[in-house]
């Protein structure tokens, strides 16, 4: 059954938006890789057993295990969408979580400012007071979705 709406809504997702959209983006859990490809050179996309797969219009189909896929995304055709805003924004620091550990690119040193973690439902997790831009270790909490606050900048991470 999963497999079968996950089919379902990837051809809805092409069908209905194939003329708004430019690329498939898929992310992985690692947080590392990511795999970006042009919706021209899209056969079809398929879930096949465990797999994504992602047949191109010319060459050998890309098989990508479920279990590996963080996130997919078909990303607008326009230069003012969210993409283009979030790699061109110079709003604060960049907030990146690799491997339970979350670090701050950008941060000034000297500066020193409360970091939050909060459950997507608003409770506190995590509080530390004076931070200065040091990584903080987030493996003590289970996998899911948090907000990261400093200051007035929030992110949504996924751990």
């Amino acid at each position: 059954m999963r497999k079968l709406l996950l089919s379902l809504f990837a051809t809805l997702a092409l069908t209905s938006m194939a003329q708004a959209q430019s690329s498939l983006y898929v992310y992985l859990n690692d947080g590392d890789d990511e795999t970006v490809v042009s919706l021209a050179d899209i056969d079809k996309i398929t879930f096949e057993g465990a797999n994504m797969v992602i047949t191109p219009k010319t060459g050998s189909p890309l098989q990508v295990p479920l279990t590996t896929i963080q996130d997919f995304r078909f990303t607008p055709q326009s230069t003012t969408g969210l993409l283009q805003m979030k790699a061109d924004a110079v709003a604060g620091p960049a907030i990146n979580v690799r491997q339970g550990i979350v670090s701050v690119d950008g941060w000034d040193s000297s500066r020193t400012a409360t970091l939050s973690v909060y459950a997507v439902g608003g409770q506190q997790l995590m509080s530390i007071p004076g931070w200065n831009g040091q990584n903080v270790d987030i493996n003590n909490l289970p996998k899911g979705v948090y907000i990261i606050k400093i200051e007035n900048q929030t992110t949504k991470i996924r751990k």
